[in-house]
């Protein structure tokens, strides 16, 4: 059944509690969405109501996000627990997994920690980058410690991230 509203759920996950959009479509493949720093669930309304005759649509309020408690610590770590949490709750043992911004970044931590749990990884608006990495290049300014357009790579596999992921600080 297709929803023109979502349902709220709730899953507390280490004390905290989490909100959650569902969208419906049982049977179909889950997707979740993670919305981004000043974003909540609700921001993927529109793009939800879209996709939910092709997937089971679910959007999480982040911690301290929309209807999700606050926390004290703000973290990929942390995030993968959160997102680990909601998703065992919900029984899903595969998705697809969508993240913008803050969102794409915990995406890209939990798919490095748990890559058989994810089909496909779609990520907005935040590319993977080690802690070490220097800042991205603003047009217009030359950049002594880069490599020109050419002699950068234009993609980034799910392994060379995870691999990236693993190394960087949980405080990061």
């Amino acid at each position: 059944m297709n929803l023109l509203r979502p349902i709220d759920r709730a899953f507390t996950v280490k004390g905290l509690t989490l909100h959650l959009l569902d969208w419906g479509g049982e049977g179909r493949t889950p997707l979740l969405l993670l919305h981004g720093f000043t974003g909540h669930a609700h921001a993927w309304d529109t793009l939800s109501i879209a996709l939910q005759p092709h997937f089971h649509v679910y959007a999480l309020d982040q911690r301290g996000h929309g209807d999700s408690d606050p926390a004290d610590v703000y973290n990929p770590a942390v995030a993968f627990d959160d997102i680990s949490g909601v998703i065992d709750a919900l029984g899903l043992s595969s998705l697809v997994l969508v993240g913008l911004s803050m969102g794409g970044r915990n995406a890209i931590y939990f798919t490095s920690k748990r890559p058989e749990a994810v089909q496909k990884l779609v990520i907005v608006d935040i590319g993977p980058r080690s802690a070490s990495a220097p800042p991205p290049r603003r047009p217009g300014r030359p950049s002594p410690t880069r490599g020109t357009a050419s002699s950068r790579p234009r993609s980034t596999s799910i392994a060379a991230t995870r691999t990236r992921a693993s190394t960087t600080t949980a405080g990061s």
